[in-house]
C-alpha cells in the first residue's frame, strides 16, 4: 500500500509472526502502578542498621531487579584502598523484608572499581578490577540470588561495563538498567561471550565486539530486552551487523531476500530492524520479530532511511524538505512523522506519548500523541538519565541542575505537581523504580513510596 508522502509499504507475515497486534507506546505494566498526580507517602522503612550492614555503611546502590524482588550491593574500604569490602542483599519490595543477610563479598571495589550485575533474574555477577600495587586482585563473584549463597569466586579477566581497552574482556549488561539484565563480555576485533556459572566464557557470537545499546544507564519502561547487536568484525566491513540472542547467544542475523543488502540493525521492544538496499532504489527498513521472523518492509520512493535508536519504538530519519523523523510500530507500520530541524536529537517514549529533546543545553522536550498524532507542550526536565518513572499522565525526574531534588511533572502543562528535596535528614536522596513501584533512598535508609492521599 501506499502511505501519504511518496512512502511505499510492503508488509508480510509469516506463520509464526508475533507482530500482527504490534503496541504503541509503552506497556502500562511496565510503568508505574499508582497515580503520580499526588505526592506519595511512605510505606515500609528499612535502615542499614535493619538490613545488618556494619556501621558506617551506606545502603548501597540498586543494581538489578524483578517485578518481586530489589538487589543492591554497599561498600567500604579503608583510607588507603588496601581493605574494600562488599555487600549484597536483597529485598521483598511489596513488604520490605530482606530476602537474605547481606552477604560479604571480601575484596569489592565499589564503582567505577567494582560493579554487581544481574545475569538472569536469579543469578548476579559481581566484578572488581585488580590493583598489584595493593595486592588486589581482579575478582569475579557469582551470587544464587533466589538462595542468597556465593557459587563462586576467582580471578577473572572480564572487566566493568564502561572499562576501555582493545584488549580486554568488557562486560555488558543487556536488558533494563536497574531491572532483569543478561550478562556478555565482548572484546574488540573479537565478538561477543556468554557468562557462565563460574564467571567463565562460555557461548561465542563473532564479530566487531561493539555492543549498541542507546539506552546505557538510562531508564526504559519496556520488559527487558534478550537480544542486542554487534557490529561486523574489521576484515568485513561491508557485513550486516550480527543479531545474537544475550540468552543462549543464537546469531539472529537474518539472510535477506535476494537482490538485497542489509547492514546497520536496531533492536526496540518486540523486535528489531535492519536497513536495506536494493539496486536502483532507496534505502528502506526491515522488520522482524524476537526470533528472527521477517514482519514489515518499509522504503520510501524519494528518500534514503536513516535508522535511528530507540529501545521502545523503531525510528527512521526521512531527509525530506523539511525532514522528518518517522516512527513505526515493531511491525514496521508507520505510526507517526515528526519535524526534523536537528540531526543530533534524543527521544523518549513514555505511555503513548513521544517526547523529542529540542537540543541545546536546557533540556527542553516536546511531546508528541501516538495516537492521534497531535504535538503537545515542550517541557524542561530530564527525560534520558535523570529520568525516574512514570505512570503514564505525570513523570518523575531528577532536577539536573540539583540531582538530589526529585520532582513529578505535568507534561500537559508544564507544572511541577510536587517535590522531594534533600535535606540533613535526607542526605544522599534519590528514587528508584522497581518494578511498579518507587524506591527512595538515602544514604542511610530505604523507603517504599505508595500513593499519596
Amino acid at each position: 500500500m501506499v502511505v501519504g508522502g511518496g512512502l511505499f509499504v510492503w508488509r508480510t507475515f509469516g506463520s509464526h509472526s508475533a507482530h500482527t497486534d504490534a503496541p504503541i507506546g509503552t506497556p502500562a505494566s511496565s510503568l508505574i502502578s499508582f497515580p503520580l498526580d499526588k505526592k506519595p507517602v511512605p510505606g515500609w522503612r528499612l535502615t542499614a542498621a535493619d538490613i545488618g550492614l556494619p556501621p558506617d555503611v551506606t545502603v548501597g546502590a540498586l543494581f538489578t531487579s524483578t517485578a518481586d524482588h530489589a538487589y543492591f550491593v554497599a561498600d567500604k574500604t579503608d583510607p588507603q584502598g588496601l581493605s574494600p569490602m562488599g555487600w549484597l542483599y536483597g529485598v521483598d519490595i511489596h513488604s520490605g523484608k530482606l530476602l537474605f543477610p547481606p552477604i560479604a563479598l571480601a575484596g569489592f571495589r565499589g564503582y567505577p572499581l567494582g560493579e554487581c550485575y544481574g545475569n538472569g533474574p536469579a543469578v548476579a555477577v559481581c566484578l572488581t578490577t585488580g590493583d598489584a600495587e595493593r595486592g588486589l586482585p581482579q575478582t569475579a563473584w557469582v551470587i544464587d540470588l533466589e538462595h542468597g549463597q556465593i557459587t563462586f569466586t576467582g580471578p577473572t579477566d572480564l572487566n566493568p561495563q564502561g572499562t576501555s581497552g582493545p584488549d580486554k574482556y568488557i562486560v555488558t549488561a543487556i536488558g533494563n538498567y536497574f531491572g532483569e539484565t543478561r550478562l556478555v563480555a565482548r572484546r574488540e576485533g573479537e565478538g561477543v561471550y556468554g557468562i557462565g556459572s563460574n564467571a567463565q566464557r562460555t557461548w561465542f557470537v563473532p564479530g566487531g565486539g561493539s555492543i549498541f545499546d542507546s539506552g546505557y544507564r538510562q531508564v526504559t519502561d519496556v520488559p527487558a530486552p534478550t537480544i542486542a547487536t554487534q557490529n561486523a568484525a574489521l576484515e568485513t566491513p561491508d557485513a550486516p551487523y550480527r543479531m545474537f540472542s544475550a540468552v543462549d547467544g543464537t546469531d539472529l542475523t537474518p539472510t535477506p531476500p535476494e537482490g538485497t543488502i542489509i547492514r546497520r540493525s536496531l533492536v526496540y521492544n518486540q523486535g528489531f530492524a535492519y536497513s536495506f538496499r536494493e539496486s536502483g532504489k532507496h534505502d528502506g527498513l526491515l522488520f522482524y520479530d524476537t526470533k528472527g521472523n521477517l514482519v514489515g518492509r518499509y522504503q520510501d520512493k524519494e528518500h534514503d532511511l536513516t535508522p535511528v535508536e530507540n529501545p521502545v519504538m523503531p525510528m527512521a530519519r526521512v531527509p525530506s524538505k523539511p525532514a522528518t523523523w518517522q516512527v513505526f510500530s515493531s511491525a514496521g507500520e508507520p505510526v507517526l512523522s515528526i519535524p526534523a530541524p536537528n540531526a543530533a536529537i534524543y527521544f523518549k517514549v513514555i505511555g503513548s506519548k513521544i517526547f523529542v529533546d529540542q537540543g541545546g543545553t536546557e533540556d527542553r522536550w516536546q511531546q508528541w500523541d501516538l495516537q492521534t498524532g497531535e504535538s503537545g507542550s515542550v517541557c524542561q526536565m530530564g527525560l534520558s538519565y535523570d529520568y525516574v518513572g512514570s505512570d503514564g499522565s505525570v513523570i518523575i525526574v531528577s532536577d539536573g541542575a540539583a540531582p538530589n531534588l526529585l520532582r513529578a511533572v505535568d507534561p500537559a502543562t508544564c507544572t511541577t505537581l510536587w517535590e522531594i528535596a534533600e535535606s540533613e535528614e535526607r542526605k544522599g536522596l534519590g528514587l528508584w523504580r522497581v518494578g511498579t513501584g518507587l524506591i527512595q533512598h538515602t544514604e542511610y535508609e530505604l523507603t517504599q513510596l505508595t500513593a499519596g492521599p
